[in-house]
């Protein structure tokens, strides 16, 4: 696409260093999903990494067992999915997983799910809580902040009496005129 872009722009024979310049000065440049496709695997998306970058890729994401450790489901997904829209069909595949093996939580041993904040919203916790697991309490967490308010009011306090650069330089100063 981008060679295309080049040579409808005036560039005959575009090579990597001036396609690589005209992307850097191109106006009106997003990157999406209709406009790129891989070489190699046209069904990978666009994902934003953990340093920044964008590739073409795919969503990996794994349910483990935290009692013994062994990995329950490990389905892939698109990679412009959000978390909270994949782990329903995440959750679906360990179910299946651990029916197949007799393991299946039931409403008398229901199964704890516990996932980073990357999953959280309230369409995911209210289904959730139809299937019996509940977010945390909520509660349990209550005795910690009230100490934490006042350690951020202890460091506020602290970082009022120190003294800036430009006092400190006024301080100098008086003590040299007082000698």
């Amino acid at each position: 696409m981008l060679e295309r872009m080049a040579k409808e722009s005036g560039i005959a024979t575009p090579n990597a260093e001036d396609l690589a310049r005209f992307d850097r000065k191109r106006k009106g440049k997003k990157l999406s999903n209709d406009d790129w496709t891989s070489a190699t695997d046209a069904e990978a998306k666009i994902a934003r990494m953990k340093d920044g970058t964008t590739h073409l890729a795919y969503k990996p994401e794994h349910a483990v067992d935290l009692d013994t450790g062994v990995i329950v489901a490990a389905p892939i997904h698109e990679a412009d999915k959000g978390d909270t829209t994949t782990l329903g069909d995440t959750l679906e595949t360990a179910k299946a997983n651990l029916t197949a093996v007799g393991l299946a939580p039931t409403p008398d041993d229901p199964c704890e799910i516990i996932a980073d904040k990357g999953y959280h919203s309230r369409e995911v916790l209210k289904g959730r809580r139809r299937r019996r697991v509940e977010e945390p309490d909520q509660r349990a967490f209550a005795g910690e902040w009230p100490f934490a308010l006042a350690g951020r009011r202890r460091s506020a306090r602290r970082r009022l009496r120190q003294p800036g650069t430009a006092e400190i330089g006024r301080w100098t100063r008086r003590h040299a005129q007082a000698r």
